[in-house]
């Protein structure tokens, strides 16, 4: 949930940690408990209070929601070499939520239950002013000491340590190092997105032009969607992480963004059109400067698994 009118925190919440247990990616904090943010997930999204952030009179929010089949807030996943206290897991999206211990310092490894080697992965030391560590299958990282951040500007970065453990992640685990990645034998939340039906996750070339790139946001199944949700963020250079949906306007030129790593309130310059089948940037800054970026799209297929046409241009 993010304040639209105002600079406030994001306030991200799942049913693995809870209702009202927040974390705000756009700062290094650990968990915050607010009874009067989110009091209960439901079917058709969520209950607030009447904490500022979330719920403040006559102020507009952005509200996304990915929502997961499984019920209840997960169970142990035991694939790696620390169980899992809970991981919420979600095949056909794409998406699982693991909360666990992490355990002496050195290199582990965390079940994450989706069957395919997640192409995305948020990171968060839920107990410590730590921060949100981004992995990207498109992010050009070369090793596991390459890293990114949610909640800051950097490009991508090599820690000179290992950080996503001694592997990539495969079909069945991530890695992680304890003790670089995160402080040892603290409760560490996971947030793993996999290609899928619903999820793109890749990268392009902006090319710093007002008819800017065309990004094809393509499935796992290399049919492409039409994006409702999408992050893009700089490997090259220093950028905000900004995001984009079609529900805040819902025309093009799409232009109101929000940005991950900041308080900062909704902004409105002309940047990009949200059509069927990808991105097509209007801008010359970002995010569409000649760098490579990395965005994660959310969306509906075009075609689904058995061939029916359920979008079009």
């Amino acid at each position: 949930i993010k304040n639209r009118d105002a600079t406030d925190n994001h306030m991200l919440f799942d049913r693995v940690r809870g209702v009202t247990k927040d974390l705000h990616p756009n700062i290094a904090q650990a968990e915050v408990t607010n009874i009067e943010t989110v009091q209960s997930f439901l079917a058709g999204g969520v209950q607030v209070g009447t904490n500022v952030e979330v719920n403040t009179a006559s102020e507009s929010y952005a509200l996304w929601n990915w929502m997961m089949e499984t019920t209840g807030s997960g169970t142990s996943n035991t694939a790696g070499s620390i169980n899992t206290e809970s991981t919420l897991v979600d095949t056909t999206l794409g998406l699982s939520i693991s909360k666990f211990d992490s355990g002496s310092a050195g290199d582990h490894t965390i079940g994450h239950g989706l069957g395919v080697a997640p192409g995305f992965i948020i990171f968060k030391d839920i107990e410590s002013a730590s921060n949100f560590v981004i992995y990207h299958s498109g992010g050009g990282f070369t090793d596991t000491q390459d890293y990114m951040l949610l909640n800051s500007t950097n490009g991508k970065t090599d820690a000179g340590v290992n950080i996503w453990g001694s592997a990539f992640p495969t079909s069945t685990v991530f890695g992680f190092t304890s003790g670089q990645i995160c402080n040892t034998n603290i409760d560490c939340i996971a947030y793993c997105f996999a290609p899928s039906q619903f999820i793109s996750i890749s990268n392009y070339e902006g090319n710093g032009s007002t008819d800017g790139s065309f990004v094809p946001t393509l499935n796992s199944l290399g049919v492409p969607i039409q994006p409702v949700w999408a992050m893009a963020i700089s490997v090259d250079s220093t950028s905000n992480r900004v995001i984009y949906d079609n529900k805040r306007l819902g025309y093009n030129v799409e232009n109101a963004q929000l940005w991950a790593n900041l308080t900062t309130a909704e902004a409105t310059a002309d940047n990009l059109d949200i059509v069927t089948g990808g991105l097509k940037m209007r801008i010359t800054t970002d995010p569409n400067v000649a760098e490579t970026y990395i965005y994660i799209a959310v969306g509906t297929p075009i075609i689904d698994t058995d061939g029916r046409i359920i979008a079009g241009r």
